[in-house]
């Protein structure tokens, strides 16, 4: 099976294209538990968190509070601004690069 290729991304009515989109390479990151947290590098992802885990970001409205996404989804990320926040137990979530 081969890997998928993008070009383009449809969100909300809109095509978002982002730039170097090629094959999607992935991988299992272990967030240990007790309120740790990974940050997400810098680019586009596909990510589906473990038990006891959440995708997150920093509010743009204060910069100090960070508030939760869900479970999974796809995130663009600046390398510092969101995070995989795990308040359990520790848990594999896996990620996906897109373009990378």
């Amino acid at each position: 099976m081969s890997s998928p290729n993008f070009d383009h991304i449809y969100l909300a009515g809109q095509f978002l294209a982002i730039p170097n989109v090629g094959t999607v390479t992935s991988e299992t990151l272990s967030v240990t538990g007790s309120a740790t947290n990974i940050f997400v590098p810098k680019g586009a992802w596909m990510i589906s968190c473990g038990a006891n885990t959440n995708i997150q970001y920093l509010s743009p409205t204060d910069g100090t509070t960070w508030r939760t996404m869900g479970a999974g989804g796809m995130v663009v990320s600046d390398g510092a601004s969101v995070r995989l926040f795990n308040s359990g137990v520790t848990a594999s979530s896996f990620i996906a690069a897109i373009g990378q």
